[in-house]
């Protein structure tokens, strides 16, 4: 008789805790950018919500969006901007994804573990997601800005617009 132990492999996923965490530091973020309409996200690899919280007036085209926009990230494990850019430089389409993504919108950031001495991101944990900043850019810095004061990995590299 076989261990079942060794059949079964370990994913690490952000927990509703450090979600919570993530999510309050990016409402400062948003809040200190001068942002004050905009939804944020937080998701589990798995894909479940964690945490989130809207500030200000938020349309329902926001909630549609950033849900797409979490679809993608854990469709690929990728931030959106990064998977658009991928598809654009390699010619592939969203066809070529069998259904799996959704928005590629600028916005949508993948949560890693850390990075790796070649400076890749590695420990895929799940995404956060912003959505209703203008320009979009700025939802992908908040995301992005949260991530680093909370001493997650991701492989966006922050670029703060005025």
């Amino acid at each position: 008789m076989h261990e079942l132990a060794q059949y079964l492999g370990q994913t690490e996923s952000i927990n509703s805790q450090g979600a919570e965490s993530l999510k309050n530091v990016a409402v400062e973020v948003a809040k200190f950018t001068g942002v004050s309409n905009i939804l944020i996200l937080v998701f589990s690899r798995e894909g479940a919500i964690l945490s989130g919280q809207a500030l200000g007036s938020v349309a329902r085209m926001n909630s549609d969006i950033a849900l797409e926009k979490a679809r993608t990230v854990l469709a690929t494990q990728r931030s959106t901007s990064l998977q658009r850019k991928r598809m654009e430089e390699t010619g592939n389409k969203r066809e070529d994804y069998g259904g799996k993504l959704g928005s590629l919108i600028t916005g949508g950031v993948a949560i890693y573990k850390e990075m790796d001495e070649g400076g890749k991101p590695r420990g895929f944990l799940g995404a956060i997601v912003a959505s209703g900043a203008y320009p979009a850019e700025r939802d992908e810095e908040i995301c992005a800005s949260a991530l680093s004061r909370c001493g997650f990995a991701t492989d966006v590299v922050l670029q703060l617009h005025q």
